[in-house]
């Protein structure tokens, strides 16, 4: 994944999970400080990649919405910047470290965010490093690293939400795919292949899931502004004029605009929907040539 500043401690909470003499844990204790919060109080979502990008985007949507919120990620001192400034404006949110190609780290990270923010109703999947090279020259290694962060890190991360989600009477998982994973694209083979992976395990956790009354969904976005591609962009990787000229709409989407249709499918309103790829690219694939 992206090159972090600081330790990143793999599974370590940053925050205390302690319980009070009383007995009552600390998102007990915070939802009952916090008014706005009591309706909610039972609502807990984890974003795995949740310190940057759509990811982050992510978690200050649905704070917005009333959830607390779990941002995992290997960027611990990212995090817990991003998790100060959610609760500085009012929202309940814990930074969480760790790594998603550890399952270890992410079944205690997940563990401990449930512990100390309540009761899990979503999850969402966002974590991924890039993957461009030429098909031919494309190494092991690298094929290896890049499946199992975005593939392995989905598997891992629905696995260890699915006991929480299911304890809690039922949720949503939401996966970040990649119009990568529908269309030829060139010089993306690790990452078109591991995202279209993602589609089809979303197919298929819907369909075993269903009766645990999990729904499982993903977006597929087109191009967007997030740091990922600000650095492919200044690497030569991306032509961000020429991408941007494949899109109808004329422009990357906003990491917002995929939030927003990432905190739909998390909704009670995508209540009927599960097994789906919902496509945000701004009308890229319908107009999609290689």
């Amino acid at each position: 994944m992206r090159p972090c500043s600081g330790l990143a401690i793999r599974g370590r909470r940053l925050r205390s999970a302690t319980l009070t003499p009383g007995g009552t844990r600390p998102w007990q204790r915070r939802h009952a400080e916090r008014p706005y919060h009591r309706l909610v109080a039972r609502r807990t979502v984890v974003i795995t990649g949740g310190a940057s990008g759509i990811g982050a985007a992510t978690a200050s949507r649905l704070a917005e919405q009333g959830w607390a919120v779990g941002i995992l990620d290997r960027c611990s001192d990212v995090a817990a910047a991003l998790a100060r400034r959610l609760t500085a404006s009012g929202a309940v949110a814990g930074a969480y470290v760790a790594d998603v190609t550890d399952p270890a780290a992410v079944d205690a990270a997940v563990a401990a965010a449930v512990h100390e923010l309540g009761p899990m109703r979503g999850l969402v999947r966002c974590a991924g490093i890039p993957g461009v090279s030429p098909a031919a020259e494309l190494d092991d290694a690298r094929l290896a690293a890049v499946v199992d962060v975005h593939l392995g890190g989905t598997v891992r991360a629905a696995r260890a939400a699915h006991p929480h989600l299911v304890a809690a009477g039922g949720g949503a998982i939401v996966a970040v795919s990649s119009i990568a994973g529908r269309v030829g694209f060139a010089g993306r083979l690790s990452y078109a292949a591991a995202k279209g992976g993602i589609d089809a395990l979303v197919r298929t956790l819907a369909t075993e899931w269903a009766a645990d009354g999990v729904r499982v969904n993903a977006v597929a976005p087109g191009f967007v502004a997030t740091p990922m591609i600000a650095r492919q962009i200044e690497l030569g990787e991306v032509d961000e004029g020429a991408r941007s000229a494949r899109v109808p709409l004329g422009r990357f989407a906003r990491p917002e605009e995929i939030a927003d249709v990432i905190a739909f499918l998390a909704s009670e309103a995508a209540s009927y929907v599960t097994g789906h790829v919902l496509v945000a690219d701004g009308g890229a694939t319908a107009a999609w040539r290689e």
